[in-house]
């Protein structure tokens, strides 16, 4: 076990908005490499196990992700639903976020399409810019 030299991830709230930005840049980049590219990601990121420290390379903000006990592995065909997901949900394809959630096993179902579709950005995107 090592110390890390950091903040608690919601200390960067009260700081200068672009230590803000760069530490949820560094968060979502952090997450985005665990799940897309190694396919092993932590399943506990609860503000206690996340840090911002200072990148020692370059100046700006890191990501330390703290307490590995909980993790999970995906597999290739898992990791490529996944990025499927990201993309039906950057460009609203609704047809194309149905049945890749279908393919993930997220079953949503006796409702319009349209509810499954806001049903879909409610459990994967944070956003919640969808039409009321």
């Amino acid at each position: 076990m090592s110390r890390v030299n950091g903040v608690p991830i919601l200390d960067t709230a009260g700081m200068e908005p672009h230590i803000r930005k760069e530490s949820m840049e560094a968060l979502v980049m952090a997450f985005g490499v665990q799940i897309l590219l190694e396919g092993i990601f932590h399943t506990d990121p609860h503000p206690g196990n996340l840090m911002a420290t200072p990148d020692p390379a370059g100046g700006g903000i890191r990501v330390a992700i703290l307490d590995w006990g909980q993790m999970k592995q995906l597999t290739h065909n898992e990791r490529v639903r996944y990025a499927l997901l990201v993309v039906a949900m950057a460009s609203r394809d609704g047809d194309l976020l149905r049945a890749t959630l279908a393919e993930l096993g997220v079953r949503i179902e006796n409702c319009e399409d349209s509810f499954a579709e806001i049903a879909g950005y409610i459990l994967f995107d944070t956003r919640m810019d969808m039409p009321k």
